[in-house]
C-alpha cells in the first residue's frame, strides 16, 4: 500500500509538471486545456476542454510514454491503463 501511495503521489506531481510544459509549449491556458482532473484514490481522470475533442488520445499516449520513465524511477511500477472516451 505504501508502494502504490508512493507512485500515485509521484504520479500527481510528474504529470502536472508535464501539462504544465505542454500549456508553455502550446501557448494556451489551463482553463482552455483542461476543464479538470479528479483524483480516484489509485488514479485520476483528466477532463479536456470540448474544444480539444480528440487530443484526449494524444494525451493518453504521452501519460503512456512518460510511465516508461517511471519504471525506470520505480521499478516496482508495471504502468498505468489509459482510456480515452471522444465524447
Amino acid at each position: 500500500m505504501d508502494e502504490q501511495l508512493e507512485i500515485i503521489s509521484y504520479l500527481s506531481h510528474a504529470y502536472k509538471k508535464m501539462i504544465q510544459k505542454m500549456l508553455k509549449a502550446s501557448g494556451i491556458t489551463m482553463e482552455k486545456m483542461l476543464q479538470g482532473i479528479i483524483p480516484t484514490g489509485d488514479g485520476f481522470y483528466c477532463i479536456l476542454h470540448p474544444s480539444l475533442k480528440c487530443f484526449g488520445s494524444i494525451l493518453g499516449m504521452s501519460y503512456l510514454h512518460f510511465s516508461d520513465f517511471i519504471a525506470q524511477e520505480y521499478p516496482y511500477f508495471k504502468g498505468i491503463r489509459v482510456a480515452v472516451h471522444t465524447g
